[in-house]
């Protein structure tokens, strides 16, 4: 979704499609709920605020994704013969927080920003939710402060508030963080579901199979869901208005609707026996999901404009290529190098 947001949707014009294709960047709403989901499932149980546990957690999180990340990034920074400044900011993730410098050097890591700021802070999250202190409690702390540190805490028009603050609705942890709380909510009643007893531990081994529950209401439900809601954003597009998202009705639906959207079809897929988690589950998309991480970081970029001449007349061919070198990228760089920090850091 996102890479024909980034080839297709940008340049769009006067067709029908361009209007949901120009939208399709909401493919990093399906990663953020995606990874609150995931980390909810993996750590929750064992989540727990010693040193030890939290070096091992930092660690895996590092291990996953800096590595890949800092050869990626000093590969365009050389190339681009960025200044010190630059290499500073990107290297350290702080390019993501501030709105002049989001963009820089490769555009689309302003994600990880949003991605590790989350990684941070789920420790807390968790430890706070085992103690009772509710989900929906925490994401209202956590709005509430980018409310007022972008506006001092006040908001006397809304739709002028939230079109003078796009960057903390759609390019920060604060103004996302709903995505990453329907993950984790998503996750807890899976667990829940797998294992109903209180107290049974469990983990991401434990993942229920789809198929114990059989139909497919929930995975048609979300999938209809989300794309009537991709549709309804794309409407809010107008002059003043280039992505849907900019206007006040849009950023509403792509915040706060969407997601929900995005966690029943979730839900369906994991609970439900379809052709589509079937096809999901298979060895191909198994493959293109463990180097999904490197086709992020190389689809947009120094990288990708390296890439033979001949596979970007044609742009099958040109994502083919991009899907073959990020596969060679994760077996022989991400995946090395992810289990080398975890053997030689973690205790």
């Amino acid at each position: 979704m996102v890479f024909i947001h980034h080839y297709f949707g940008t340049n769009c014009t006067g067709k029908f499609w361009c209007p949901v294709v120009l939208e399709m960047h909401t493919g990093v709403s399906i990663f953020f709920v995606l990874s609150g989901f995931l980390i909810t499932y993996k750590y929750y149980q064992s989540s727990s605020l010693n040193f030890n546990w939290l070096k091992n957690y930092y660690v895996s999180r590092f291990a996953r994704i800096y590595p890949l990340f800092f050869l990626v990034t000093v590969l365009t920074l050389i190339f681009l013969k960025s200044p010190a400044f630059e290499w500073f900011l990107t290297l350290t993730f702080l390019k993501g927080f501030f709105d002049s410098y989001k963009f820089i050097i490769i555009s689309q890591t302003w994600t990880l920003t949003v991605e590790v700021v989350f990684y941070f802070l789920a420790p807390y999250i968790f430890v706070l939710a085992k103690k009772r202190t509710n989900l929906a409690l925490q994401f209202v702390l956590f709005f509430l402060v980018g409310i007022l540190i972008a506006g001092g805490g006040q908001v006397e028009n809304f739709r002028a508030f939230t079109s003078g603050h796009i960057f903390l609705f759609i390019y920060t942890f604060l103004g996302r963080s709903f995505e990453f709380f329907v993950g984790i909510f998503l996750a807890l009643k899976v667990a829940k579901k797998k294992n109903p007893t209180p107290g049974v531990g469990y983990g991401v081994g434990y993942l229920p199979r789809a198929g114990y529950l059989m139909g497919k209401k929930f995975t048609l439900l979300g999938l209809s869901g989300v794309i009537f809601t991709i549709i309804l954003i794309s409407s809010f597009q107008s002059g003043d208005y280039r992505y849907g998202i900019f206007s006040p009705e849009g950023l509403l639906l792509h915040n706060f609707a969407l997601p929900v959207a995005i966690s029943i079809f979730f839900w369906g897929l994991i609970t439900e026996k379809t052709n589509l988690s079937f096809f999901l589950s298979g060895p191909l998309m198994q493959l293109l999901g463990k180097s999904s991480y490197a086709f992020y970081l190389i689809h947009l970029g120094v990288i990708a404009q390296m890439l033979p001449s001949f596979s970007r007349f044609n742009m099958f061919a040109f994502f083919i290529s991009l899907n073959i070198l990020a596969i060679f990228l994760y077996y022989f760089i991400e995946k090395p190098a992810n289990l080398w920090f975890k053997k030689n850091l973690a205790g």
